[in-house]
């Protein structure tokens, strides 16, 4: 089974490093360009299912990106970041004592939200819907968010919550592709859609 990865596209809260979450903030133009250079990538693909956040940014994504509905997955959402949302990095810098210990804290819960440990067992939970859903020679897609779309990667790669930070960087609108077989998962690639006319054939 293959599983390609696609974060949504830029909002204007990514340009402004304003924690998003569980806010339901839109594309911007640059994101709903980003989003359309994907689209004749997976018109070539045999799409077997499009899964996506319950968020618009993602789910504008996945429309753009291939012209079919998305399955929406409530449990694909951003992490809830609580009364973190909306604020900026530097105001968290700011404000929030400790940022760099509680941030990496897996079992920490900011005011309102949820922690890093709950945001991979619901992600788990909707993984393991797909996968006994699917052949083992289907391909999928899963359109998600930073956070979230870590916490797909290591699940479907095998990695501890620990080793998150050993994953791809994703970007804003970029693709990751993992191959699973009955005994064990590989990272086929990593891409951004900025590199999408020399990477074509993967």
């Amino acid at each position: 089974m293959r599983v390609y990865f696609l974060r949504h596209g830029e909002t204007d809260w990514n340009v402004l490093r304003r924690l998003q979450g569980s806010i339901d903030t839109p594309l911007n133009q640059t994101g709903i360009e980003q989003a359309k250079r994907w689209r004749g990538y997976f018109d070539r693909l045999r799409l077997a299912g499009i899964y996506s956040s319950a968020l618009d940014r993602a789910l504008h994504t996945a429309h753009l990106a291939t012209g079919r509905p998305a399955c929406i997955m409530e449990e694909f959402n951003e992490r809830s970041f609580g009364e973190w949302q909306g604020l900026t990095w530097p105001e968290l810098e700011s404000t929030v004592s400790e940022l760099d210990v509680r941030w990496r804290d897996n079992a920490f819960c900011p005011p309102g939200g949820e922690s890093r440990s709950d945001l991979f067992s619901r992600v788990q939970s909707a993984l393991q819907q797909i996968t006994s859903h699917h052949r083992s020679d289907d391909e999928v897609l899963i359109v998600a968010h930073g956070a979230s779309g870590h916490a797909i990667l290591a699940i479907l790669l095998g990695h501890p919550i620990e080793a998150r930070g050993s994953l791809p960087n994703l970007t804003n609108a970029s693709l990751t592709i993992i191959e699973l077989d009955s005994s064990s998962a590989s990272l086929v690639a990593s891409m951004l859609c900025e590199e999408l006319t020399t990477s074509a054939g993967l």
